[in-house]
């Protein structure tokens, strides 16, 4: 499709991961209208918390944005570094960038387990706070995952 428009690399994933953007801010703007409207009405009457359960809800409106922001844009450069692997290294690249984050995982659980670790992560899930959570971590991993894409967008062939 971006051949058939004359685009470039560059700019077609420049503009994909724009729209990415764009989109997370809007539904983060949207989960934020909503959180206020719960918040102002009780929790709808009845005393529930729905779209910031707990402590999701950072109670400044635009922190609250990007705390629902930041985890749609990564979902976002995710599916984008996915497209980037598939079209670059095919089937192969998949199934290896797939046997590799299993066995990755399989080896830090394997690590945490056999050094008896699990009660200092869930002390670090616990004492961080939902901002370097759901904010700070999200967006580093997908500045991250975007910059890897991108570098290995330049050598795909169309």
């Amino acid at each position: 499709m971006a051949l058939g428009l004359s685009l470039s690399r560059r700019t077609f994933y420049l503009g994909t991961l724009l729209a990415a953007a764009v989109q997370s801010l809007g539904y983060g703007v949207l989960l934020t209208l909503l959180t206020l409207v719960e918040n102002g009405t009780g929790g709808w009457g009845l005393g529930l918390s729905f779209w910031a359960p707990g402590p999701v809800d950072v109670g400044n409106p635009a922190l609250q944005v990007l705390v629902f922001a930041a985890p749609m844009f990564l979902a976002a450069s995710l599916g984008v570094g996915l497209g980037v692997v598939l079209k670059r290294w095919g089937q192969i690249g998949m199934w290896t960038l797939g046997i590799v984050l299993l066995l990755a995982g399989g080896a830090a659980v394997a690590l945490i387990t056999w050094r008896g670790g699990w009660p200092a992560v869930g002390s670090f899930f616990l004492d961080t706070s939902v901002v370097a959570l759901l904010l700070v971590g999200p967006a580093v991993v997908a500045l991250l995952v975007a910059g890897a894409s991108f570098l290995g967008l330049r050598r795909a062939v169309p």
